[in-house]
């Protein structure tokens, strides 16, 4: 049962008009004694004390339709804190809903009825205990970004290839062994960050991710890029520091807009000839490599724009 004082503090939450992004942190969820559930779901005591108390505020003529319809309405929801949480499978209902946070909360599954969230558009659910990515996920199809760093998923659904709207994917500090070919469908991703995962190889299909200016693939357990990163016309950024190269592929010279290039800490023992084809190459790191000293040096008269050569 609501206190006196929280239930004013709930009238105010419904009435502060913060329709397009609400901030609720679990402090005042528990201040509040009430669920994420009970916030997003029409309940039935809290229509009831509405109704009984909307006489002593100088508001309303609001209808409790109007009143239900602005918390149906929202278009952002943020939940931060360092306390275990689940999602309800009522937040289904929010189909307004644009922007999505729900971050260091432990969450270890998503309620399927996020599935009804299909103009999302920004999904943020970093630091969480989260295992498993759903196959329905292919349905949010408006999402432009979708960050899930410091989780422990071991894979990507295929599903991700719908997402074809996404232009920032960020997977960080996660359990990653592989990725499926259907990441090569995400044509519009200009930002792929996977550093800190399990990574052994990469699929063909990376290559047809053509709009991409930054890859991150660094710490993970690569020992070999497929010819198909070549195609990468437009990529100005490629980390692959903490990996296990022995050797780049001749097609890398193809990466005509790469500015920065870092393969450091990798047994890398050789370079291919393509190298001195990346001509706008302002950065190359390759501290930390079995390249022979020489090599190095070498490359300085090969690469005259590339003032931030690290050996």
């Amino acid at each position: 049962m609501l206190s006196v004082k929280e239930e004013e503090n709930l009238y105010r939450l419904l009435y502060s008009g913060q329709s397009e992004t609400v901030a609720l942190g679990l402090e005042l969820a528990q201040s509040l004694q009430f669920s994420l559930e009970t916030f997003i779901s029409p309940i039935h005591h809290v229509d009831q004390w509405l109704q009984e108390h909307a006489k002593d505020y100088k508001t309303t003529t609001e209808t409790l339709a109007e009143k239900i319809a602005r918390v149906l309405s929202m278009q952002g929801l943020t939940l931060t804190y360092k306390k275990p949480v689940s999602l309800p499978e009522s937040i289904g209902i929010l189909k307004n809903l644009r922007n999505l946070e729900a971050s260091i909360v432990e969450l270890s599954s998503l309620p399927e009825s996020m599935s009804q969230l299909t103009e999302l558009i920004w999904l943020v659910l970093t630091n969480n205990r989260l295992t498993l990515l759903p196959e329905w996920i292919g349905q949010l199809e408006q999402l432009e970004e979708l960050s899930l760093s410091s989780n422990q998923l071991t894979s990507l659904p295929e599903s991700i290839g719908k997402l074809t709207k996404l232009k920032r994917l960020t997977v960080i500090d996660n359990e990653l062994t592989s990725l499926p070919e259907t990441i090569g469908q995400l044509k519009q991703l200009e930002s792929f960050q996977a550093r800190s995962n399990k990574l052994i190889y990469l699929p063909e299909s990376i290559g047809k991710l053509t709009n991409l200016n930054k890859l991150d693939l660094s710490d993970n357990l690569i020992y070999e890029l497929p010819k198909s990163v070549g195609r990468l016309s437009n990529l100005k950024e490629l980390r692959l520091q903490k990996n296990q190269l022995t050797s780049l592929p001749e097609s890398i010279g193809n990466l005509t807009n790469l500015e920065k290039l870092d393969v450091s800490t990798n047994p890398l023992k050789s370079l291919p000839e393509s190298i001195s084809e990346l001509q706008n190459l302002q950065s190359l790191n390759l501290s930390g490599t079995l390249l022979p000293h020489q090599l190095k040096k070498q490359l300085l008269r090969r690469l005259p724009n590339c003032s931030g050569l690290s050996v």
